[in-house]
């Protein structure tokens, strides 16, 4: 919960390391593999000249891979003795001989990534495009047929292979998306040391052809000015956060050379952006952006090669004539909500490999969705409005099947929910819009069909082994699921808003009982599934007489059917790799299977004999669950919670558990003679003896400090919020003397409007937060604090205990705009920064006296 910095000196390596990190580089990953004798004497030799650095060993290492010949080392040896000092050559001079055995073209590439700040995440993708954009990617004489995609990825991963590029990895399409989807991103940085050279190079470059223009910080930037100074621009790049103030895009010089314009997250005045005088842009980035209308100029860039207009979520027009922009190779506009139709003839965009959403538009308007048939598209395709494909013909226009790079894919029928008729062709339009089967995410969302094609159905048996996530979104008609249990690869399950779906899943004990089920999945998310009652379902065939066969329905463990409080867990074991769990909106679960990885849980809660099994699988003993979020676990229905002493009595006293999340969860707090409370399942909380973070909110029932919290010893953060009968007050048979909390370091609370005193924590209290609580009258047991946070909108002046507090290093008042002054003390003198926001009386007051130096 609270980070620590660390500096370690790292030594370097000795010379039988450094040997074996460069020959495992230069040579061959088999440490069993010889190598010739006279390249093994000059690689040693080049291992000494590095010094024990990894780095230039890596480099070193890498370079050396691609030499065979002993004229072409010794060669290289040659430019290393030219920076040498005592054998020795600095890493700096390394980089640079590394960088001199680049050809021409990888090292103008290399040269362009100066552009973006030390430390900042390239995208390798954006990287190709800007190199697209620039001329750095033309086709050598052996190679004028190849894409400038592919030769991009050439040069991308010539960079990453030689350690120009460090930190490579997969990282998911959203940024804060979950750890366990398909990883679409390819992202890198370079280090500072290759980050200067990469500066170096491009001054070189730049002798020539001054075309990098790169401005981050908050500062005001005016485009037509910096375009007036630098006629010879060819990309001005704001590389993403902090946003940047109050771009100037209008009035655009009329003579200007400017390939890329990357506005990714930029603060400008959408209705100034002029693009008609950029007649040579190559690439436009206007993601993130306030933008509402492109601007019809547009469709004039006809050298456009990249658009990215994603995440737009004011813009709903596109340029009507944008068919002539026919260089126009990537296009993205997904996540734009507003946007609700294509411009027409869009077949004629016949460059394009991009295309990341398609809304279907009416039948014989050219903005169907046979648009699309014939594009070689890859990447991600989400296709809107499907309910407007009325026959199976026109939806094999698509032609997804042969569209074997697309590796994402969303079929939505609509963007709302749709009332959906007795007559709908949604199965019909669904097996037309079959995919290739290396597809590794699909999004099915407001379908209508009450079963699935065939191709999603059985997806194992009809070669679709390859998804990694599956999303079925409002598919309201749908009582069973796929069988998707039987994908090898799944990791990511999304169900939501399936309200006639009874289990997850359903197997023939002649057909499945040797299969796995889920073999691969991380994360399951369920919300809204008003009639899921079973995790999984069983078919029975009983043999009569003559052969025949009668099959019934039965369902394994638990269930709906369970009879018993203590009968929790169901007895086929679904989920062997489960770590992410989230159920919401479902009434009739009251089960859960065995999930032995699960560690982080997600619930709202809606009855007891769900809230009991979520309780046992958090505190089981064998259980690993780190992380839980429990709301709505409140008094609902009539059935008392059983008490949870025999978990001490078996000798459990501690779970996994670490952070824990409760909202609503009245149960937790009621008094201990009602049927319903947890209180007096002491069990219960000492189970929670490992626990370091504790955020409770909206309880009704929190009025004093439970006893209980006293098995709370290792928290380190609690948080509550909105809870307004906490009083903050101790039981009456608690001893006046008890502290709480002995490891508590931060303690907050937020809107809790009847809170009259702060408990006695132990002395490892460091920051303490007030926020709305205008009835606080002491905290008394809190003699000494480094950092307080105090707001409330209601108060004419700040408390009267505030001179109380010892040793207080920063204090800071917000949102306090009746309260004028500070109380004077000796408090005060251990004060070493004081921050005032939207308390005008006071910050004049703290200006003009003596606190002047430290105010912020």
């Amino acid at each position: 919960m609270f980070s620590r910095n660390y500096n370690f000196v790292l030594q370097p390596l000795t010379d039988n390391d450094g040997w074996n990190l460069f020959r495992k580089k230069a040579f061959s990953d088999d440490a069993n593999e010889t190598c010739p004798e006279i390249l093994e004497e000059m690689g040693k030799k080049i291992v000494v000249t590095c010094g024990g650095s990894p780095l230039a060993l890596n480099m070193m290492g890498a370079l050396m891979r691609f030499k065979k010949q002993p004229e072409e080392w010794r060669r290289v040896i040659n430019q290393l003795e030219c920076y040498t000092v005592d054998g020795v050559a600095t890493v700096e001079k390394i980089i640079k001989v590394c960088y001199d055995n680049l050809c021409s073209q990888v090292k103008q590439c290399f040269a362009f990534c100066s552009l973006f700040p030390e430390g900042y995440y390239m995208e390798k993708e954006v990287l190709i495009k800007l190199w697209m954009a620039n001329g750095l990617l033309l086709p050598s004489n052996g190679s004028r047929s190849m894409p400038p995609e592919e030769n991009g990825n050439i040069v991308f991963n010539e960079l990453a292979s030689r350690h120009f590029f460090e930190d490579v990895k997969l990282v998911h399409e959203d940024s804060y998306g979950n750890k366990y989807g398909y990883h679409s991103r390819l992202t890198c940085k370079m280090l500072d040391l290759i980050h200067e050279q990469a500066v170096i190079a491009a001054r070189e470059f730049a002798l020539q052809k001054p075309y990098l223009l790169s401005i981050s910080g908050d500062s005001q930037v005016d485009n037509p000015i910096l375009l007036e100074t630098n006629p010879a621009a060819r990309t001005l790049l704001f590389p993403g956060d902090p946003f940047i103030r109050n771009v100037n895009c209008s009035a655009v010089p009329r003579a200007n050379s400017l390939r890329g314009l990357h506005l990714h997250s930029a603060l400008f005045q959408p209705d100034l952006l002029v693009l008609k005088y950029m007649r040579h842009l190559r690439y436009l980035d206007l993601s993130r952006s306030r933008i509402t209308i492109l601007p019809e100029s547009t469709s004039l860039l006809y050298f456009l090669q990249t658009l990215n207009l994603s995440k737009c979520l004011l813009l709903h027009h596109l340029p009507e004539n944008m068919k002539y922009m026919r260089s126009l190779r990537h296009l993205y506009i997904h996540k734009c909500p507003r946007l609700k139709k294509m411009p027409a003839h869009f077949r004629q965009l016949s460059n394009l490999q991009t295309l990341t959403t398609y809304i279907v538009g009416e039948e014989n308007t050219s903005t169907g969705i046979d648009q699309i048939k014939g594009m070689h598209l890859g990447g991600l395709l989400e296709l809107y409005n499907l309910h407007k494909v009325k026959t199976v013909t026109i939806a094999k226009e698509a032609d997804l099947v042969s569209k074997t790079n697309l590796d994402r894919l969303t079929l939505n029928w609509g963007t709302e929910p749709l009332v959906m008729s007795e007559e709908n062709n949604d199965l019909g339009v669904l097996e037309a819009l079959q995919p290739h089967t290396q597809l590794k995410v699909l999004k099915v969302q407001q379908y209508g069909g009450r079963e699935f094609a065939a191709w999603l159905a059985n997806p194992v048996a009809m070669g679709f082994v390859n998804f990694v996530e599956l999303h079925l979104i409002g598919c309201s008609q749908c009582e069973t699921l796929p069988a998707v249990w039987k994908l090898p690869s799944l990791r990511v399950l999304c169900l939501k808003h399936m309200p006639s779906l009874t289990c997850i899943s359903r197997t023939d004990d002649h057909k499945d009982s040797s299969g796995q089920f889920f073999p691969s999945l991380k994360r399951l998310v369920l919300v809204g599934l008003n009639k899921l009652e079973r995790w999984h379902e069983e078919v029975i065939h009983t043999i009569i007489g003559g052969g025949g066969e009668i099959e019934e329905e039965k369902e394994r463990g638990g269930g709906a059917s369970c009879s018993n409080l203590e009968t929790t867990f169901e007895e086929v074991t679904i989920f062997t790799m489960l770590d992410q769990l989230e159920i919401t909106g479902c009434p009739n679960l009251k089960t859960m299977p065995r999930v032995p990885q699960l560690k982080h849980i997600t619930a709202s809660i809606e009855n007891y004999r769900l809230l009991w099994s979520i309780t046992n699988v958090i505190t089981r003993p064998e259980s690993i669950v780190k992380e839980a979020n429990i709301a709505k676990a409140s008094s609902i229905d009539n059935e008392p919670f059983p008490a949870l002493e025999e978990m001490v009595e078996k000798g459990l006293v501690r779970t996994a558990l670490r952070i824990l999340r409760m909202d609503s969860t009245n149960s937790f707090f009621m008094p201990t003679i009602l049927p319903h409370s947890l209180l007096h399942s002491s069990g219960l909380w000492r189970s929670f003896n490992n626990l370091e973070y504790l955020e409770i909110i909206n309880c009704n029932t929190l009025v004093s400090w439970p006893l209980e919290f006293r098995y709370l010893e290792n928290l380190i953060r609690l948080s509550i919020r909105m809870c307004p009968n906490l009083t903050g007050k101790l039981p009456a048979q608690a001893k006046n003397n008890i502290s709480l909390f002995p490891a508590l370091r931060k303690l907050e609370f937020y809107g809790c409007s009847s809170l009259k005193e702060v408990p006695k924590c132990g002395n490892k209290l460091n920051v303490l937060e007030l926020d709305e609580c205008a009835q606080v009258e002491s905290i008394s047991g809190i003699k000494r604090l480094d950092m307080l946070y105090l707001s409330c909108i209601s108060w004419t002046s700040l408390p009267s205990w505030l001179p109380e507090i010892k040793n207080l290093k920063t204090l800071w008042v917000s949102e306090c705009p009746r309260v004028k002054e500070l109380p004077g003390g000796e408090w005060l003198s251990s004060l070493k920064k004081l921050k005032i926001s939207e308390c005008p009386d006071l910050k004049k007051f703290c200006k003009e006296g003596p606190y002047s130096s430290i105010i912020s």
